[in-house]
């Protein structure tokens, strides 16, 4: 899947810049900062679809009445 891909391309997983943000003893500069936190939300883009695409190919594969009780 293109998401996939996408994720594996950043040296980092998202959890990495999450600590990365949560270090106070760490100290970024403005601009590195910013660069981690939209590298972050890059990644939760991806993997929220990812998981949404999961998701919709797992109920296009059931009948409409197990999909109903799904959603």
């Amino acid at each position: 899947m293109l998401c996939e891909g996408a994720l594996a391309r950043f040296p980092t997983t998202p959890e990495q810049d999450r600590q990365t943000l949560e270090e106070e003893d760490r100290e970024l500069t403005f601009n590195e900062r910013n660069c981690v936190l939209f590298r972050y939300g890059e990644k939760e883009i991806l993997v929220f679809l990812t998981e949404f695409a999961d998701y919709c190919l797992d109920l296009l594969s059931i009948s409409f009445k197990e999909a109903k009780k799904k959603s």
